[in-house]
């Protein structure tokens, strides 16, 4: 074989391998049957006639020649782990076939000169996807022997301040699990899910829905005013005006009034102050140490943001402030969001106002509409839904949009819509993995085995976002990952699994394993008084929470008798005691957040009465960080004392 021969030898190879380490799946065709790749001509690597001629030039041609090989006519990456969405045209990656036919020789050096060839432009193409493939996936970082110390322990009993054991390694390896693709957002995807193919008109009629605040007169207005703002809604009912870019958390409503101007601003908060926030929320750590924590973090494109108020709305935050926590005046509320429809602290407040009335469609629309705010004042280039992107707590808007995400999962969960929320739990959680504010690892294991994504789960429990600390282990990501394997599959295995991830489940709670028991079977009642003495408040609390949902969770009579099977194994060969401990106010921050919000009233009840007793609590702003800003750093101070002299006289 010759020189030349050996060369196309090897050309091929670094092709092949190329094309392994982009993970080019074959697409399949409108038929569902997987298209035939181009066959290798097997002549090509016999010397032809002007072998020498071509020696001395190969070299220069082999990354010309690899874009010249047939490839696939159409793929779509899903990086994201989130099986749900099919494909969307930022989710494409298209390249062209190869001309068909043999050349060799003089022949093809003819048609190399004769027909241009964008190689450089393709082959540059491949490279920047392999580089984010490894970039996003590997993002192999080089850590300090310090940072390799972390790395080598598994779980952590206490978790630290500045979560040190959450290393970017071990983030690498799990953002995956925090990606979504922004069209998962949308409902409407999974009702054609759910519904099979729906026409366009339905879908319009249902976009086209309005609040009952507005009457018909007033509704028609809305619309003509909306057909003279320029760039508002569009057919698809997420354009705004002065910019391109799309909505990707809501539609526009008919009854939304039009406005040219933003009611919130974003920004990108620089290094510099992220150095000083990180230094006011750690004093104890090394300003260096910080400085080059977050300069890793820059590195591999995590970013931090964070919304602002206008001016315009100090008028507002403090008519806000007055109707809430001065006079409490529902109606003063309702008329503020007259005429301020964007105020996004009236909106929240107001919508669960009356979700408690049982108004839950109108409740709901308030909801969507914050959510609109923040979308409008996404930056133009922000990346939504790459896991990358971070809101610290201590900022009250951020604060804000955390609530509102929050809701609108709730609102989700009424429409039944567990797929989309199960999106918006990952959307939630990657803002803040670390701190959690609002305790997403409590509840998205009901939202996982709801959308039926068992494999999700199961990656969940056994990733680092999980296993890194021992309280991030919740116990619903503990007890569900067993019925996620009991519902992969009836298979010899996956019952061997589930009986040995219950077993596990138990073992780190045994208190909340017995009190499931108790639900299903109370005979087990007299042994638990005898067991468990001085039970903490957070093991009441988070029994109860899982008992709330376990019949729903648990719902087929399968799965029932073996929970009920495997847990009286557990509990009759159960010795161990449960430590006293102090009943005090030792529960984690997120989950008090999070059962305070969900309203839940049997797990309420559990907190203890010193927590009432100590803790002013308002649901728009529950449990704010002691060194964060606050609605009061951004009002009319003027009409706030106005409000206190009012209340006192009355």
């Amino acid at each position: 074989m010759s020189s030349k021969a050996l060369r196309k030898l090897n050309k091929l190879q670094l092709e092949d391998e190329l094309k392994g380490i982009a993970s080019f799946d074959e697409p399949e065709t409108a038929e569902g049957l997987p298209t035939k790749s181009k066959a290798q001509n097997s002549f090509a690597f016999l010397p032809s006639e002007d072998d020498s001629d071509h020696d001395s030039q190969q070299d220069d041609r082999i990354d010309s020649s690899v874009s010249r090989r047939a490839k696939p006519t159409e793929k779509v990456v899903d990086e994201s782990g989130d099986g749900f969405f099919d494909a969307t045209e930022e989710n494409k990656l298209v390249t062209k076939k190869a001309p068909k036919g043999k050349s060799s020789g003089k022949h093809k050096k003819t048609q190399d000169t004769k027909q241009p060839m964008n190689s450089d432009e393709e082959l540059d193409q491949i490279l920047e996807q392999l580089k984010i493939k490894q970039k996003e996936e590997e993002l192999i970082v080089s850590e300090s022997d310090s940072d390799n110390e972390y790395e080598c322990i598994e779980t952590v009993d206490t978790v630290d301040s500045g979560y040190k054991y959450f290393t970017l390694k071990k983030f690498a390896k799990t953002v995956k699990l925090l990606k979504i693709h922004t069209a998962n957002l949308d409902p409407d995807y999974e009702f054609r899910s759910l519904f099979g193919k729906i026409s366009d008109e339905t879908i319009k009629d249902a976009d086209s829905t309005s609040s009952g605040f507005v009457s018909p007169e007033v509704l028609q207005q809305i619309k003509k005013l909306s057909r003279m703002t320029r760039g508002w809604g569009g057919r698809d009912h997420r354009s705004i005006p002065g910019t391109t870019r799309k909505l990707k958390l809501t539609k526009i409503r008919d009854d939304w009034i039009p406005t040219v101007k933003k009611s919130l601003a974003m920004e990108e908060i620089p290094k510099q102050e992220l150095i000083s926030l990180r230094v006011a929320s750690r004093p104890d750590d090394w300003r260096d140490a910080l400085e080059e924590e977050i300069s890793k973090e820059i590195s591999q494109d995590i970013k931090y943001y964070r919304f602002k108020f206008n001016l315009d709305h100090l008028a507002e935050n403090a008519n806000f402030y007055a109707s809430v926590v001065i006079a409490q005046d529902h109606q003063a509320l309702i008329d503020s969001l007259q005429r301020s429809p964007y105020h996004i602290p009236t909106l929240l407040q107001v919508s669960t106002i009356l979700m408690r009335q049982g108004d839950k469609s109108n409740g709901s629309g308030l909801v969507e509409r914050a959510l609109f705010v923040f979308d409008r004042g996404f930056l133009q280039n922000f990346e939504l839904g790459n896991g990358k992107g971070r809101f610290p707590f201590e900022s009250f808007l951020n604060r804000q949009f955390y609530l509102a995400l929050f809701r609108y999962i709730e609102a989700l969960t009424q429409r039944s819509t567990f797929l989309t929320a199960l999106t918006y739990c990952k959307l939630l959680l990657s803002l803040n993995p670390t701190e959690d504010p609002y305790g997403v690892r409590f509840f998205i294991d009901f939202y996982c085995i709801m959308s039926e994504e068992y494999e999700y789960l199961i990656d969940l429990s056994q990733s680092s976002l999980v296993t890194t600390y021992k309280e991030w282990m919740t116990p619903g990501i503990a007890f569900s990952t067993s019925l996620a394997y009991l519902r992969s599959g009836e298979t010899t295995e996956n019952v061997h699994k589930a009986a040995t991830s219950l077993r596990s489940a138990f073992q780190k709670f045994p208190y909340i394993g017995f009190k499931i028991y108790e639900s299903l079977n109370s005979i087990i009642t007299s042994q638990i008084t005898k067991l468990f003495k001085n039970i903490p408040a957070e093991q009441e609390i988070l029994a109860q929470h899982y008992i709330v949902r376990l019949k729903t969770l648990w719902s087929d009579p399968k799965s029932l008798t073996f929970l009920e099977e495997e847990l009286y194994k557990s509990c009759s060969t159960y010795s161990g005691t449960t430590p006293e401990t102090d009943t005090g106010l030792t529960l984690p921050t997120n989950l008090l957040r999070h059962v305070i919000l969900s309203g839940e009233g049997t797990v309420m009840a559990k907190l203890p009465e010193t927590f009432w007793n100590q803790n002013e609590v308002y649901e728009f702003d529950v449990l704010p960080p002691t060194n964060g800003d606050s609605i009061t750093d951004y009002m009319d101070d003027k009409i706030v004392t106005e409000a206190v002299m009012q209340a006192t006289s009355d």
